[in-house]
């Protein structure tokens, strides 16, 4: 499965082990919240600093159902329970509360 997510991505084995490397240890969460911002897509995920979560880490937005990569969230602040972060990607609009993010593939 995680195989068919990454050649759907079309992440080159250089892009895979940096994205690795930027996203620090595993970290699973789900998107609770989505909203714009000054015309910027946003949105709220269920971790934070109590669990590990720092600004600037990288999460995969992840459609649990299809297994479909849905695009990328950078978390700009934390909170103990949760953090929030500008989302880019190929599939934003179908990215929605429920949604897993993770920090590794």
């Amino acid at each position: 499965r995680l195989s068919t997510i990454i050649r759907t991505a079309n992440l080159s084995t250089q892009r895979q082990t940096e994205i690795a490397q930027k996203s620090g240890p595993p970290i699973n969460g789900v998107i609770r919240d989505v909203r714009t911002i000054a015309d910027r897509p946003y949105a709220t995920i269920s971790v934070g600093t109590a669990d590990g979560v720092q600004r600037g880490m990288e999460f995969k937005i992840l459609d649990r159902q299809g297994g479909n990569f849905l695009g990328t969230l950078v978390v700009e602040s934390v909170e103990p329970n949760e953090a929030t972060g500008r989302l880019a990607g190929p599939n934003l609009a179908q990215i929605r509360p429920g949604v897993e993010a993770r920090t590794q593939l």
